[in-house]
């Protein structure tokens, strides 16, 4: 009987939506279409262009998420013909929309992520535009290369000239320039899925990459991995993906982005060397050609690195060699933490993806670009086969995944669009011995359920049967058997691209959320408040006893603040029962502060104490003497992640 039933509603539908083919639309939808259309006309009496193309955007959002039946019939089939796509008709529109999108990105994360973000950028720029800041062991042992922090120390002293540094302005403008840069890898991303596949995949990989949370959470700071992405993202699209291509001006172009983003961080070259070496080989003709041109510009943009390089470290320094050197041969990066080699795929890719690793595993099968995928696969391999790992270091080729996914949205888009038409393809292929044998199952329903009634509509199965006739029930059971044999064929048969977006949202909005606006936030709180403490306190000190580089340093201050903090630099000299200082501290904190801080020779008594809170009741003592109190408190994290990090980090003054 519930068969029964199913098929009448499913007539009833039927009926309605021919109504619907001959009336233009329902009233329902016609009602719709007439609200946006006033709204519109309002916006556009304004005579503002800007306004209209904001209307038009609103309209073609609304019809796509809310109403998607009313778009095929108001503007056609699919996003092509929408006012959605207007934001998408000109490369100028989308850089001005991603632009505009980054900057809101800046302003929402206010956390703090990793020591790089300050220590191998901002710092050393500080360092060099002011004469204040503190260099890293990174930087003594000459593995840093100095071409990221130039673009910094030339914003700080451009902003020196103007006299317009303040703290909000040495703190946001040189996220807000990271944070345009990106914009920039945003249009070149829409323009290689583009190139790669169609423009509908690019809108929907750019969508992807937007609702990615741990690109959002990395987009705007100021880490090398990032600008690194940035640059790998612009040079895969002048990337010449076909054999056939000749390496015009146009090609070329990738070859000194690919080594401008190795310059900045050498890791770079993981990716660019096999693309590099095939496209070498993939034309005989013009092999050696292509080889002289290789050699040019590696020589070429390795000269100007060494200049850099020796304008900062005042000699010749080769420095992808002693990065190499120093984390590959000698393993000083294992001193940071290692993990076993199949990490990124059991955690680090999974947990950076969040939902759109549903989607990544979706479309891979779905994907025709193999080059793409190998990359990708060889990639994550190679990053696997580095013992320190970091969910940093995966940032590359996220937006290779942000490709498949939206490869596979697009599928399920031109599935839905195309569902029709195919319908009727199948329907007229399903055998009469089918439908025939699925109505004896209807009348053996119908006799076993004759005296009960529908719950909601208070019909018996009799009354169906005599509602319509043999031939519409004929009809209604091969389309239901029709709409069964096309759902058998995905995976997850009732996905759509709207319910794709919408899992994608549940999934990342809420970790975008809480990892920008409140994960180790008190990290950069802090800082804010010692900035507006030093403006008042001429003979402030700071000392921070917290694990090496928790909080940022002279880039937030922006003073002549004498500060003091555990250090943790690697047994560079090979010295025997070597200890750090942040390792001292924590064995024993009582004794390193008498040796340190009250018996020292040079004894300074500062006035203020920045700790996590966890840390407050082993140097009690301590602060009692030099007569601290606590003046200020900061959340930091509800997942430390570190045993000793806590929740809160306090400051005590005198």
């Amino acid at each position: 009987m519930i068969a029964a039933l199913s098929v009448r509603r499913q007539l009833q539908k039927r009926a309605e939506s021919e109504r619907a083919q001959h009336s233009g639309t329902s009233d329902y939808e016609s009602e719709k279409v007439g609200r946006a259309r006033r709204k519109y006309k309002r916006r556009e009496c304004h005579h503002d262009p800007w306004a209209k193309e904001f209307a038009q955007i609103l309209m073609g959002a609304y019809y796509w998420l809310v109403e998607p039946t009313s778009i095929k019939s108001e503007f056609g089939n699919g996003l092509e013909n929408t006012a959605w796509s207007k934001m998408f008709r000109n490369d100028q529109s989308i850089l001005l929309m991603m632009m505009v999108f980054r900057l809101f990105n800046c302003m929402l994360v206010q956390t703090y992520y990793v020591p790089d973000e300050y220590w191998q950028s901002l710092e050393v720029a500080h360092h060099q535009a002011f004469g204040t800041g503190y260099l890293t062991w990174e930087w003594t042992a000459k593995i840093r290369g100095y071409l990221y922090p130039a673009v910094f120390t030339v914003l700080y002293k451009a902003v020196e000239l103007l006299r317009i540094d303040s703290y909000a302005a040495l703190v946001t403008l040189p996220r807000v320039l990271q944070g345009l840069l990106y914009a920039v890898s945003d249009l070149y991303l829409y323009k290689l899925s583009s190139k790669l596949s169609s423009p509908l995949v690019g809108q929907w990989t750019l969508l992807c990459s937007c609702l990615s949370w741990f690109t959002f959470y990395c987009a705007t700071r100021t880490l090398t991995n990032t600008a690194e992405t940035s640059l790998v993202v612009i040079g895969l699209y002048y990337y010449p993906w076909t054999k056939s291509a000749k390496l015009s001006f146009e090609n070329w172009k990738f070859l000194w982005i690919a080594a401008i983003s190795v310059i900045i961080r050498p890791t770079a070259a993981i990716i660019w060397i096999p693309l590099c070496v095939g496209h070498v080989f993939s034309a005989r003709r013009r092999m050696w050609n292509n080889f002289i041109l290789y050699t040019f510009t590696t020589f070429l943009f390795g000269m100007i690195s060494l200049r850099i390089d020796k304008a900062f470290y005042g000699e010749w320094t080769l420095v992808p060699l002693n990065f190499f050197t120093f984390n590959i041969s000698k393993k000083i990066s294992h001193i940071y933490g290692t993990h076993p080699w199949h990490w990124y795929f059991t955690q680090g890719l999974p947990f950076v993806l969040s939902t759109h690793s549903i989607l990544l595993l979706l479309g891979w099968k779905k994907c025709k670009n193999r080059s793409l995928q190998l990359l990708l696969v060889y990639s994550v391999l190679i990053y696997s086969a580095l013992a320190h790992k970091e969910f940093r270091f995966v940032l590359p080729v996220l937006p290779l995944c942000m490709h498949i996914c939206g490869y596979y949205i697009t599928v399920l888009h031109q599935d839905r669009v195309t569902s029709d038409s195919q319908g009727k393809e199948v329907s007229q292929s399903i055998s009469d011995e089918d439908v025939r044998h699925h109505i004896r199952k209807l009348k053996e329903d119908e006799k076993v359920g004759a005296d009960r009634k529908d719950a909601d509509s208070g019909l018996t199965a009799s009354d169906t049967a005599d509602s319509f006739s043999e031939t519409e029930i004929i009809e209604g059971v091969r389309s239901r058997l029709s709409s069964k044999q096309r759902q058998s064929r995905h995976l997850f048969p009732y996905l759509t691209p709207q319910r794709a977006l919408i899992l994608l949202l549940l999934g990342n909005i809420p970790m975008m959320l809480y990892f920008s606006l409140l994960h180790q936030r008190g990290a950069v709180d802090v800082m804010k408040f010692l900035n507006t403490e030093s403006r008042t306190n001429g003979n402030m000190s700071v000392l921070f006893l917290m694990p090496c580089h928790s909080t940022p340093y002279y880039s937030h201050i922006h003073s002549g603040v004498a500060m003091r903090f555990l250090t943790c630099e690697p047994n560079l000299n090979n010295t025997e029962s070597y200890t750090d200082e942040a390792e001292a501290f924590y064995n024993e904190p009582i004794k390193w502060l008498k040796n340190e801080v009250v018996r020292a020779p040079c004894r300074r008594i500062y006035s203020h104490v920045v700790m996590f809170d966890s840390l407050e009741q082993v140097v009690e003592r301590f602060l009692n003497k030099g007569k601290y109190r606590s003046c200020s408190k900061h959340f930091y994290s509800h997942f430390p992640g570190d045993k000793r990090k806590s929740k809160h980090i306090k400051v005590f003054c005198r």
